[in-house]
């Protein structure tokens, strides 16, 4: 199997209102009954309010996912996701102090070369982007970063010809890429993520008042280190760190979201459909697809509609097919792993997923976005998830080619109480 080395999911893509709008009068209701008894503390207010907090945000992916009254989504949704609250970009007071400080005074790009030095020919830090891949990632970082006088509208990118503009003789070389102001567009001369994200920095940038105050410098020369200012650094350092997965150059003020996620962002929830029925769920916990996928949030649901109880697997980037082998299947191998699989070898950990795992062929969803286990396994599948003794549920997809789609790791701590509720919707009965 593939190798069990996985990376922590970024969970920002969940951030959703907190203004919850269930009914909340059934938490606390003894002791709004009773005078005898104190009032809620600020422990039970701050349970209650996450816990309202935590129905909402699965209820929101669920109506995203599947198209159902995502009208009622706050933000509405994205490419079947709640849309993601932005991050706004902006220079810390003082100077920085990080990694990479000392590098700035050094020269023009000095900082950028000891932020990517290790990276560079990195193919998983720095790939290679067709046109296509490249524009999406430029529309996806507009839709999620922010900075002052952010542009309305992402820009253009292509991969120019070789003697195209951009491709003029500098002191230190050629400059492989630039973002041209006048006509909002990115052209490149190679197709590496990180000259992409450079020049998306600078088109971030662009109508920043610190950026714009550079245009009065006549010689290029100047205008070119005025525009390389702290904003930049700040704005291009923060693409590096969230889109190619690199340790910060330290050169960035802050990136202050309006909402943080929990800590236990990736719990278990569930809550009532607006249709009836009920859902449970929860957001994989690492998993390691590549980019552009490697943040994608990935979901775990039971869920009981029009009496129908289904267990699916739902992604939010890239899809997923089956039916060019296995007719209209997906596979895909599952096994239930003990807490103390993380602290084992990859030798003892393959050994375990071997003898333990089941390989069936689950059923596609219209779009290929999510996977439905097959109803025989259904009853073994959930026992197993609300077992005590099992900490986590891997599953291991497969595309069309047989190549590997993706490992998702889900926790199951507290899955019991929110499994059972699901499955009992749809007339199960638990011993």
């Amino acid at each position: 199997m593939a190798s069990m080395v996985v990376t922590r999911l970024m969970l920002a893509g969940l951030a959703l209102s907190l203004v919850g709008f269930l009914p909340t009068a059934a938490i606390g209701t003894a002791a709004a009954q009773s005078g005898a008894q104190s009032p809620p503390s600020a422990a039970d207010i701050q349970i209650r309010d996450r816990l309202i907090a935590d129905q909402e945000a699965l209820l929101n992916v669920y109506r995203c996912r599947f198209g159902i009254d995502a009208h009622a989504v706050p933000g509405g949704c994205t490419d079947g996701a709640p849309a993601r609250i932005q991050e706004r970009v902006s220079v810390a007071a003082g100077p920085a102090s990080g990694r990479c400080a000392q590098a700035i005074a050094s020269g023009l790009q000095d900082w950028e070369r000891c932020a990517w030095e290790g990276f560079w020919d990195n193919r998983n830090h720095n790939p290679s982007l067709a046109d296509a891949e490249a524009q999406a990632l430029v529309e996806r970082i507009w839709a999620e970063v922010d900075v002052e006088g952010k542009p309305a509208s992402p820009p253009t990118t292509e991969l120019a010809p070789e003697g195209a503009t951009c491709a003029t003789a500098v002191e230190e070389g050629v400059a492989v890429a630039c973002y041209q102001h006048s006509r909002h567009r990115i052209r490149r001369l190679d197709p590496f993520l990180h000259t992409l994200l450079h020049e998306t920095a600078h088109a971030l940038v662009a109508l920043h008042p610190s950026v714009q105050a550079c245009r009065s410098r006549s010689n290029p020369r100047d205008y070119d280190a005025c525009a390389h200012n702290d904003i930049f650094r700040c704005v291009a350092d923060h693409l590096f760190v969230r889109y190619a997965g690199i340790p910060s150059a330290g050169v960035c003020g802050r990136a202050e979201q309006q909402y943080i996620p929990p800590d236990d962002a990736d719990a278990w929830a569930s809550t009532e459909l607006d249709s009836g029925g009920r859902i449970a769920g929860i957001a994989a916990y690492t998993h390691n697809r590549r980019f552009p996928y490697s943040d994608s949030d990935d979901w775990l649901f039971v869920r009981c509609a029009g009496g129908r109880l289904e267990v699916l697997l739902s992604f939010e980037r890239g899809t997923v097919a089956g039916q060019r082998l296995y007719a209209d299947r997906v596979p895909v191998a599952h096994a239930f792993l003990p807490g103390a699989f993380f602290s084992w070898d990859e030798a003892q950990q393959n050994s375990f997923t071997d003898s333990n795992r089941v390989r069936r062929l689950w059923g596609e969803s219209a779009g290929n976005s999510a996977v439905f286990l097959p109803t025989r396994d259904q009853e073994s599948f959930v026992n197993a998830a609300a077992n005590a003794d099992s900490a986590w549920l891997m599953a291991a997809v497969e595309d069309w080619d047989g190549t590997d789609f993706g490992v998702f790791f889900f926790g199951l701590d507290g899955a019991s109480a929110h499994v059972r509720p699901a499955t009992e919707a749809c007339g199960w009965t638990w011993q």
